[in-house]
């Protein structure tokens, strides 16, 4: 594994079929990693990591700070979040498939009495990603029309005199690049490390993190905004920032709460 270091800071380097130099710190372990192009020098590496030296103290710091995670052993009496409000979990012994579900002020977990924490842990991951799948497809629905992005229509003529119309939001000129999609946007969700979402520009596909469902509707909405955004814009430029500044003014607060501050 390539390793680089300055000073007490340590990355590993990932070396990927890609064009730019990326970092990356893992949002609980503060792992630092740099995603480079093959052919990347090691000074090039070395003067890159040296430049983002200043930003990975400010973020490590940061993941020092927050208050240590509680691991669950899924057991009745314990609390579990949903969409950023505690319920109480009770569980329930049952022989079939397991099923959990959100009730007025808990969450139910039929599962066996003999199953392992792995198991009851899966069962609660899967309801987080189909609670995930209630709530998602409308935010991606509202943003691809003001962000101005759109499945191929059966009259682009109609389509495009309409755009401006209909879709000028906001004065940064990013939602006027109109993206005509062959396909809807393709929402994954799954379990992940260190990201809360990703974008696969060249598959149309959005990742989303089934531990997102914790958080709140709108750090949901958010996020699912920030990477169909990265359809239009592929890096977090000028313009990316002011539009989703834009789009949330409250941004600030969704910041905090997806590293755990609030």
């Amino acid at each position: 594994m390539e390793k680089i270091k300055i000073e007490e800071i340590e990355a590993v380097i990932e070396r990927k079929r890609i064009k730019n130099l990326y970092i990356s710190i893992h949002s609980s372990s503060g792992e630092v990693y740099i995603s480079a192009p093959l052919k990347t020098s090691q000074r090039a590496i070395e003067i890159f990591f040296a430049s983002k030296i200043a930003w990975i103290r400010r973020h490590k710091a940061k993941i020092s700070a927050r208050p240590p995670k509680t691991f669950n052993d899924y057991v009745t009496g314990e609390y579990v979040e949903v969409l950023g409000k505690k319920y109480m979990l009770k569980v329930f012994d049952y022989a079939g498939e397991p099923k959990v579900f959100l009730n007025f002020d808990s969450v139910d977990m039929y599962i066996s009495s003999q199953s392992a924490i792995n198991e009851r842990k899966e069962a609660v991951d899967d309801f987080y990603k189909s609670k995930l799948k209630e709530i998602v497809p409308p935010f991606i629905l509202k943003w691809e029309k003001q962000m101005g992005i759109y499945n191929e229509p059966s009259s682009l003529k109609f389509l495009f005199k309409n755009i401006q119309s209909k879709f000028n939001l906001f004065d940064n000129g990013i939602e006027k690049e109109t993206v005509i999609l062959k396909n809807p946007v393709k929402i994954v969700y799954k379990k992940m490390k260190g990201k809360w979402g990703l974008c696969h520009i060249s598959d149309k596909k959005i990742t989303l993190n089934t531990e997102l469902a914790k958080k709140s509707a709108e750090c949901v909405e958010y996020v699912a905004a920030h990477e169909l955004l990265h359809l239009k814009e592929r890096k977090h430029n000028k313009r990316f920032k002011d539009y989703m500044k834009k789009a949330f003014p409250n941004w600030k607060k969704l910041e905090a709460e997806l590293e755990g501050y609030v």
